[in-house]
């Protein structure tokens, strides 16, 4: 039988070592192989959800059914909106995008030019004062997968 170098791509991916070093490996280097090929793993993503759209939706609901899929549902649900601070944010989502369907407020261009764009509450307590940006700035702005 092989050594298993741990702290190594090899460790994780060919020995299926799941230790803390070779866990942090493979994080590493998917997040590296991401940043890489972002835009063809986008469409790639994109490309297989629409061509099995039934059939993922279908296995969502077959899981929300279960006695886990139920309970993750509640635990969201608490999390999100049973918070004074869940509600204010829900709230303030409800207006901008009120707001944008019946035209008081335009969306606006993001930094970068993209026209499909987000809004983004700064204080939830004033809801119509947000900032316009498309998904790529709005993640890195949350400092999602960084």
């Amino acid at each position: 039988m092989k050594q298993i170098t741990h702290g190594t791509l090899c460790g994780y991916a060919h020995h299926h070592c799941r230790c803390i070093l070779c866990k942090a490996v493979q994080s590493s280097y998917m997040k590296t192989y991401w940043d890489i090929h972002k835009t063809e793993l986008s469409a790639s993503n994109k490309r297989y959800y629409n061509s099995h759209k039934e059939e993922i939706l279908a296995q969502g609901k077959v899981w929300r059914n279960t006695a886990v899929g139920k309970e993750s549902q509640k635990r969201y649900g608490i999390k999100r909106y049973s918070t004074p601070e869940g509600e204010l944010k829900r709230k303030a989502r409800w207006v901008i995008n009120y707001a944008v369907k019946t035209r008081r407020v335009i969306k606006q261009p993001c930094v970068c030019g993209a026209t499909n764009t987000v809004a983004h509450h700064e204080d939830y307590t004033k809801p119509l004062a947000v900032e316009w940006f498309c998904n790529t700035h709005h993640q890195q702005l949350h400092n999602w997968r960084d």
